[in-house]
């Protein structure tokens, strides 16, 4: 009796599992639910919908100065976050470009400039990639709380990513602002880190100090107009687009500068470990001191649209601000007295 009481419970049993099972079916378990047997390259290249950043991975180098490929590090241990943008967000990326006039059509073969389809694909790359080195990668919960914040370790672009928060959508999160992680799939754990589905492509702007006075100029609006101009005209506008040392960045991934060197032989003191680091990048800041345009309307008599360069430059000559400076029209020449 009591071997047919067992036998029954574990019938029972079975059939408690193969409902649970069938039900489990009808559930979208392909992103959240993953045996940890996949890398991010291999549940990646198993998954359609990132075919199209599979074939950028495979297509953007490590490094200037390498020949390993993204798709080989993310094949490689580590601890990687990865907000991965499926095709459509890609697609609506290059959407995107076509509307800035960079492309005719949104397509790979539309671009003409080799270099520039380089920058587009290490802009989706690197942009989405959070390397976590030997310890640490970000599931949602590992978020900062608060709004607008920052990841702590930047992005393979050197940009530290923000969070943002809704108020009336508590399950929505934001990358970057307004780049929003897919609600069913995310914190997808793999191998070597994890993924989170992106609805659109992580791409933070980068406004240089140049862009920014180019669009002063281009909408000849205050109140820098006319600084705006006569920092274009003395040549300065290539300088202030720098964001960082690109001859630093060669010099460190080639090891010609290296990465640490020892304190003690170089005399420095409280460095921990006793060597002292060379920081990954050499990062470009500038500060303008910068004549308002109504300063300038007032001492010329014209409106900002109206100054021109050149009456500044007869500005500061009758003012004898640089009495030994040049004056001619060679607004390049540093010696020229509006340069």
């Amino acid at each position: 009796m009591g071997y047919r009481n067992g036998m029954c419970r574990i019938v029972l049993i079975l059939f408690g599992l193969l409902a649970i099972i069938a039900c489990k079916e009808t559930v979208d378990t392909s992103a959240r639910y993953v045996f940890n047997t996949n890398t991010v390259l291999s549940y990646l290249e198993k998954h359609e919908e990132y075919s199209e950043y599979v074939d950028l991975m495979n297509k953007v180098k490590v490094s200037e100065m390498s020949e390993s490929s993204v798709a080989q590090l993310m094949s490689a241990r580590g601890h990687y976050t990865v907000f991965a943008p499926t095709n459509e967000a890609i697609h609506n990326y290059l959407l995107e470009l076509v509307d800035e006039e960079l492309i005719a059509t949104p397509s790979w073969e539309a671009f003409t400039d080799s270099a520039k389809l380089d920058s587009i694909r290490r802009i989706i790359i690197c942009n989405s990639i959070i390397d976590g080195g030997d310890e640490v990668f970000y599931e949602t919960s590992d978020f900062p709380v608060t709004d607008n914040s920052e990841i702590s370790i930047s992005n393979m672009n050197g940009r530290k990513l923000t969070v943002h928060y809704v108020e009336d959508e508590p399950d929505s999160i934001y990358i970057d602002v307004d780049c929003p992680i897919n609600q069913r799939n995310r914190d997808i754990y793999v191998l070597n880190g994890i993924i989170h589905q992106m609805e659109k492509v992580v791409a933070p702007t980068i406004i240089s100090l140049g862009g920014k006075l180019r669009e002063v100029i281009d909408k000849q609006e205050g109140p820098y107009l006319v600084t705006a101009r006569c920092i274009l005209s003395c040549g300065y506008m290539d300088t202030l687009d720098a964001v960082r040392d690109e001859v630093y960045e060669r010099l460190r991934q080639t090891g010609v500068l290296p990465s640490r060197i020892n304190a003690t032989s170089a005399g420095l003191a409280s460095v921990s470990e006793g060597y002292a680091y060379a920081p990954e990048h050499r990062k470009y800041g500038f500060t303008i001191f910068a004549e308002p345009d109504e300063w300038w309307e007032e001492q010329l008599g014209k409106t900002a649209r109206e100054i021109t360069p050149a009456d500044v430059k007869q500005w500061v000559v009758d003012n004898q601000c640089y009495p030994d400076a040049a004056n001619d029209n060679n607004y390049l020449d540093e010696n020229n007295v509006l340069n």
